[in-house]
């Protein structure tokens, strides 16, 4: 099994509330996801970071609900390329892991991801 060193943890960003977040462990990849409430505006964002088997499937984006039309608009992304969390992560992780544990190799795409949404939003 190859050892992946865990990143050194960006700053977070505070202008956001935690709804709900999960962490699921899929046949190629590892999906980060987490809904959240942007405290000034009260707008609503979902965050994706998925760590695939194929770097070049990777993503990291974060989409904007639309109470009116009832659908996620896309907001912001990071090109695969550019991402810190991990590819082929899903081997790296072993069976049973506790989410907490697993979420830690996606926080610096995900405080990027809500630092961009930020400077949209406020």
């Amino acid at each position: 099994m190859t050892e992946v060193k865990k990143p050194a943890a960006k700053r977070t960003v505070d202008s956001f509330v935690p709804l709900e977040t999960s962490v699921s462990k899929e046949s190629q990849g590892v999906l980060y996801k987490q809904i959240l409430k942007h405290t000034a505006s009260g707008n609503k964002l979902l965050l994706k970071i998925y760590s695939d088997s194929y770097d070049f499937q990777c993503y990291a984006k974060v989409e904007m609900y639309d109470p009116v039309n009832l659908k996620w608009n896309h907001l912001e992304s990071i090109p695969y390329s550019l991402m810190e969390t991990p590819g082929k992560l899903v081997y790296s992780i072993p069976i049973g892991a506790k989410a907490e544990v697993i979420s830690y190799w996606f926080v610096n795409d995900r405080n990027t991801l809500l630092n961009k949404a930020k400077l949209i939003l406020e």
